[in-house]
């Protein structure tokens, strides 16, 4: 479209004339007229969408944190609303599988948060009644070649038969 074509256009031009003047059918300028609002329409709901989700993320984020409490005082005023006993039955179920008889009174000897560091670091808690148990498994003791060798798996110790000559011929028929 040349200058002179957009030079004669006029606001209130009726669509036939107009293309005349630039020179394509009357349906491709309608194609393109619809084309350019779609485009128009779509720029608009895209920067729509973006603000909404903009709006809604500061919203979330400040939802979190009513009236600028930081997390840790609200975790402080939540934890002074339960008791000892409360608190600890929380982190036991938390922490592990749940209370069984006699670990309320055993967190309440030690401490709820000795018994947190405990359950962090598990290589430090004594563990001699299993150790007793499990001193004569064999196995717990034996590195990986030796457990190959004393258990070989059936598959590698039919191979190893078949690989020696030691398999009956009947087997495999």
């Amino acid at each position: 479209m040349t200058e002179k074509a957009i030079a004669l256009i006029q606001p209130g031009m009726h669509l036939s004339s107009i293309a005349q003047i630039i020179e394509i059918p009357v349906t491709v300028l309608i194609m393109r007229i619809s084309k350019q609002r779609c485009d128009f329409a779509r720029g608009i709901a895209a920067r729509g969408l973006a603000l909404i989700s903009a709006v809604a993320l500061l919203a979330s984020t400040f939802a979190a944190f009513p009236g600028g409490v930081g997390a840790e005082q609200k975790q402080q005023r939540h934890a002074a609303r339960l008791t000892e006993e409360q608190r600890i039955l929380h982190v036991l179920n938390r922490l592990g599988f749940g209370a069984r008889p006699g670990d309320v009174e055993r967190v309440k000897a030690i401490g709820l948060e000795n018994y947190i560091n405990q359950q962090l670091s598990p290589e430090k808690i004594p563990d001699d009644a299993v150790e007793a148990k499990v001193k004569d498994l064999a196995t717990l003791s034996m590195t990986t070649a030796e457990l190959y060798e004393k258990f070989p798996q059936p598959g590698q110790l039919l191979k190893q038969l078949q690989r020696r000559g030691d398999l009956p011929a009947d087997l495999f028929e």
